[in-house]
């Protein structure tokens, strides 16, 4: 059987402007086509808008009753989404299918269809938006289901970012189940620690387990942005707010976040200027543009991050006191990677396999490598960790040997390692002869280490020191 197709259907159909009139203007069709999950705009022959709906009133950010009886080109000039190419088809009485961009850089299809009267005449010009981020699941060819577009990477990396943080042992962990029942209770959470522990990481993990993976998480860098750009960029401008700005006015950061989360990464770097109307978005829960004189409201889950001391911030003058308080209702430590050793194995595995996946022919390490690899204290944390396996993966043919290894790694190594180098080499070939697996080579490895540091420094408290961990670690690990 054969389906007539769109076009074919409208042709078949003629339609008069009277008609036409007499559906615009009757409320239940109106409500109709507001319930529509894409944009609709009606465009009469003289080029005059006559209709638009909710969805088109979100998409191009414009208020419907105020574009009624505007012009095609004034609409166009006024919408945030780039709509030249609409004028030409109107103009030419072409049908376009294309993808165009909105100023957040969100991707919108627009779609142009024309329908005639009996004399072959136009009627009206119809137009439909489609919000490609807001499809957040399509079918593939097998029937599986997908994420699409940019939401299908933000969601893979999002179950990527999970997976490898639910590897953790229950109880070593505290921090995330903490984070998690705030997520849960929509409280303000924010995260410390040291710089490259993971605070992003764990940002996405309270995100992607709590709010979905089909809602936004817009991942801020405050140190990133210009002091000037600031207030623009977190809160968005109208058009012509000021000299340079886009002439379609662009939507800020904080509402693309809407029904998402918004991670605040480097919180302490926010302008001073700029903090009262950060503070004001955080208490009142609504969002003003530059040359605005409206604000609107957004929701979203609150995640801040920093390495620095805001405390000690607020004493000096740097950081706003009420901010400060609103911001870390909850306030959680990411521990660093001396912290959790037991870490070390599965961060080794999951970055190696993403570096082979990069190489033509796979690596893998030789166990005296592998043995200074867990043995090192990286002050740098996991995107130390994860340099130095890429170097390792440009440096090394099929095995990364000792010889391979940054000197830091080399002539820094722990005094107590070279005690039973003997042994705990036994123990980590066996890696290599495949008797046993990449984790139980470490972990023996890793207990090995601890009784050694005990050993060389003569109690458990100062071998925990030495380690970067606390006791209740050397004591669980050594019974």
């Amino acid at each position: 059987m054969r389906f007539r197709s769109s076009s074919e259907t409208l042709d078949a159909n003629f339609v008069t402007v009277g008609l036409l009139q007499k559906l615009l203007a009757d409320p239940t069709m109106s409500i109709l086509l507001d319930s529509l999950p894409d944009g609709l705009i009606i465009v009469d022959r003289q080029g005059l808008i006559v209709f638009m709906n909710s969805a088109a009133e979100s998409i191009n950010e414009l208020d419907a009753s105020q574009q009624l009886n505007n012009p095609l080109r004034t609409f166009c000039k006024e919408s945030v989404v780039n709509c030249e190419r609409l004028l030409e088809s109107f103009t030419n009485e072409s049908k376009i299918n294309r993808i165009e961009s909105a100023s957040d850089g969100t991707d919108i299809l627009i779609s142009t269809r024309f329908l005639r009267d009996k004399h072959n005449e136009i009627a009206c010009f119809i137009v439909t938006q489609r919000n490609l981020e807001a499809i957040t699941k399509v079918a593939d060819s097998d029937g599986h289901t997908i994420s699409h577009f940019k939401t299908l990477s933000d969601s893979l990396n999002g179950v990527e970012t999970v997976n490898r943080f639910s590897t953790s042992k229950p109880g070593e962990n505290e921090y995330l189940q903490k984070g998690l029942r705030a997520m849960q209770m929509k409280s303000r959470i924010m995260l410390t620690g040291e710089s490259g522990v993971g605070k992003t990481e764990a940002a996405k993990y309270l995100h992607y387990t709590v709010v979905g993976n089909d809602k936004p998480f817009i991942h801020v860098n405050c140190s990133s942005i210009p002091e000037t750009l600031f207030e623009s960029e977190m809160f968005g401008y109208e058009r012509g707010a000021f000299t340079g700005a886009n002439q379609r006015g662009k939507r800020g950061l904080i509402e693309a976040a809407d029904g998402g989360t918004l991670f605040l990464d480097e919180v302490g770097e926010v302008p001073m200027l700029s903090q009262p109307k950060l503070l004001q978005f955080i208490e009142e829960g609504k969002v003003q543009r530059l040359g605005a004189t409206a604000m609107k409201r957004v929701k979203v889950n609150l995640i801040t991050a920093t390495n620095r001391d805001l405390g000690q911030m607020v004493q000096e003058g740097q950081f706003r006191k009420d901010l400060y308080y609103r911001i870390s209702v909850i306030e959680l430590r990411v521990p660093t990677l001396r912290e959790r050793r037991e870490l070390i194995p599965d961060l080794i595995a999951h970055y190696v396999e993403k570096l082979n996946k990069r190489r033509d022919v796979p690596f893998s390490m030789s166990a005296e490598c592998m043995q200074y690899l867990i043995a090192y204290g990286y002050p740098g944390n996991i995107r130390e960790l994860q340099n130095i396996l890429e170097q390792l993966a440009v440096t090394c043919d099929d095995i990364a040997e000792y010889k391979h290894l940054p000197s830091k790694i080399i002539n820094n190594n722990l005094p107590w390692i070279g005690e039973e180098i003997t042994e705990i080499h036994s123990d980590l070939a066996s890696y290599e002869n495949g008797s046993k697996s990449l984790k139980e080579s470490v972990r023996e490895f890793e207990v090995q280490v601890i009784r050694n540091a005990i050993h060389h420094f003569g109690s458990k408290r100062k071998a925990a020191t030495a380690l970067g961990v606390d006791i209740a670690t050397i004591v669980r690990k050594t019974k």
